[in-house]
């Protein structure tokens, strides 16, 4: 399967407010990557070689407790990001990354993508509008958790998919 980089990068919510310019250039820089199911991507403590955005399959972001219990923070599915954070910040990989099963994703390499960030100050800014996205998503998250007791979070969580994908939904496991 060929994978379609514009497209990809113009149907992930995290590149939704940039122009096609910026798309264009995120598209340029892209390289495709696969994994196998089980594939470990990354540790945590490693650098990130990029930013993925994944085209077909999912990818579980956890952590390990240090009793070796893991949680999971993140699952990504097709048009999603994971490791965004890292490579912006310029740090190390906080978490695993696991393929759950066979995956197709494009990354932006993390040097190119951060010198692009810092020439382009029309990219920069139309970044920094998604990160804004992606941080309130975020605190939407915590105030789940600590708003609501768990049969809230699922009601909630049910609703909202329910509205997405119709009266069938679907929901995310770990295979």
């Amino acid at each position: 399967m060929v994978i379609d980089t514009h497209a990809i990068l113009r149907g992930c919510s995290f590149f939704s407010r940039l122009d096609d310019n910026a798309i264009a250039l995120l598209a340029a820089m892209s390289v495709p990557r696969k994994f196998e199911r089980g594939q470990t991507i990354i540790r945590p403590e490693e650098d990130s070689p990029g930013m993925f955005i994944v085209a077909t399959g999912q990818v579980r972001i956890y952590a390990l407790s240090p009793a070796g219990k893991e949680h999971v923070l993140h699952l990504a599915g097709p048009a999603q990001t994971f490791l965004e954070v890292a490579v912006m910040g310029n740090f190390a990989a906080p978490a695993f990354c696991e393929a759950l099963e066979d995956t197709q994703a494009i990354m932006l390499p993390a040097g190119e993508f951060r010198r692009a960030l810092g020439s382009n100050h029309g990219l920069c800014l139309q970044i920094l509008a998604s990160m804004s996205m992606w941080v309130r998503h975020l605190v939407g998250l915590l105030e789940d958790i600590v708003l609501r007791d768990a049969a809230g979070r699922v009601a909630r969580y049910l609703l909202t998919e329910s509205d997405a994908q119709g009266d069938t939904i679907e929901l995310p496991s770990l295979k």
